[in-house]
């Protein structure tokens, strides 16, 4: 039997799609149970907006959809080969706390699939 090379694909970051007042293309750089962390690009959003997420997790886990709450924004000067650039962050906590069991679920099992412990997965 011949050896398999599997690669390993980094989970952060992954596409997300905000829908609301605006449309907003962006990143999910950062995952936890009650909310997420994520890459706008020159979006701006307001503290207290509020938005419907839509992402795939990696792993072939499924498709999360599920209202939010923008309830930081973070802008910072990142170097690149032109000088600086912003970079535009928002923390978004769903605004469902009982959000969907299965949208849940998933969550879990893609914590549970790259082995994301701590506080942030109750």
């Amino acid at each position: 039997m011949a050896a398999v090379d599997i690669k390993k694909v980094a989970p952060y970051p992954f596409e997300a799609h905000l829908t609301g007042e605006s449309s907003v293309q962006g990143e999910v750089v950062k995952l936890v149970i009650h909310g997420l962390l994520m890459r706008i690009g020159d979006a701006v959003l307001q503290v207290g907006d509020r938005y419907e997420v839509m992402f795939e997790l990696p792993g072939r886990v499924g498709m999360v959809r599920e209202p939010v709450k923008v309830v930081k924004t973070y802008d910072r000067k990142v170097p690149d080969v032109d000088g600086l650039h912003s970079e535009r962050l928002a923390e978004l906590h769903f605004a469902n706390k009982h959000f969907t069991d299965i949208h849940k679920a998933r969550i879990k099992k893609f914590f549970e699939l790259i082995k994301q412990t701590g506080s942030d997965i109750a």
